[in-house]
């Protein structure tokens, strides 16, 4: 792994991201990590991480989706940004991989709730601050 350039590690290691950019010390070329905040149908809150602001396009704070909608939109969004952190630094993001999986694994248990929604509670930056 070190023959991964400086700072390429952080790109798919959220805490350490949100530690770097907190104190300062991220290097420049890092991705712009999101986090976005759900609640699911049974009223339990999930932290959800992006590794890019194209969340931001397919979710909104304070939107209500319809379950297969959220999934969908999850899809697209981590896909893309996925496929971002691929262009700029050659591997792909494992986190965003993984975080879709998860939003799968979670939505699967709501399948027969009629009427499910999920809600986007807010979307932040990996320091916490809103956008």
């Amino acid at each position: 792994m070190t023959s991964i350039r400086n700072g390429a590690l952080l790109k798919c290691f959220p805490q350490a991201a949100a530690r770097c950019h907190h104190l300062g010390t991220c290097p420049e070329d890092t991705m712009p990590e999101m986090y976005f905040l759900v609640r699911w149908p049974d009223g339990a809150i999930q932290r959800c991480y992006s590794p890019s602001t194209v969340i931001e396009d397919f979710l909104a704070p304070g939107a209500v989706y319809p379950l297969a909608d959220f999934v969908e939109r999850s899809r697209q969004a981590l896909g893309i940004a996925g496929d971002r952190v691929r262009a700029k630094y050659g591997f792909a993001c494992g986190s965003a991989a993984d975080q879709l999986a998860q939003i799968e694994a979670t939505a699967a248990g709501f399948g027969s709730v009629p009427e499910a929604a999920v809600t986007v509670e807010a979307i932040t930056r990996a320091n916490g601050q809103a956008r």
